[in-house]
């Protein structure tokens, strides 16, 4: 465990460092639904400052849009509640190039709708 593994001991330590800022990604352990994520992502706020964008499941990496019905709704809460100016496409499934860049067609496609 770590000091951020859930929203209330993400906020306090947030609270108690003022200046301190988060990067934010989904929940994977376990997968808490979208609506709590957006809810977490209101919670931090303008405290995201990046987003890590995966699909994150049993113990292993998915495609993007595996989860792409969430992160068609995660996205307009990172825009409206938070000061993340970049995303990063980590956790790529099958560690290759083309998945890579399928991720990032799809995390572009999405914010390009929003």
């Amino acid at each position: 465990f770590s000091l951020t593994d859930n929203i209330q001991s993400t906020c306090r330590l947030l609270a108690e460092a003022p200046t301190l800022r988060t990067y934010w990604q989904p929940r994977t352990h376990p997968v808490q639904g979208a609506e709590k994520d957006v809810e977490d992502i209101a919670l931090l706020g303008e405290k995201i400052v990046n987003v890590h964008a995966l699909c994150w499941l049993d113990g292993r990496s998915q495609p993007l849009a595996t989860w792409e019905k969430e992160w068609s709704k995660y996205i307009p809460a990172l825009k409206k509640y938070t000061a993340a100016k970049a995303a990063s496409v980590e956790f790529v499934a099958g560690n290759t190039d083309e998945q890579f860049f399928l991720d990032a067609k799809l995390l572009n496609k999405l914010l390009a709708l929003q």
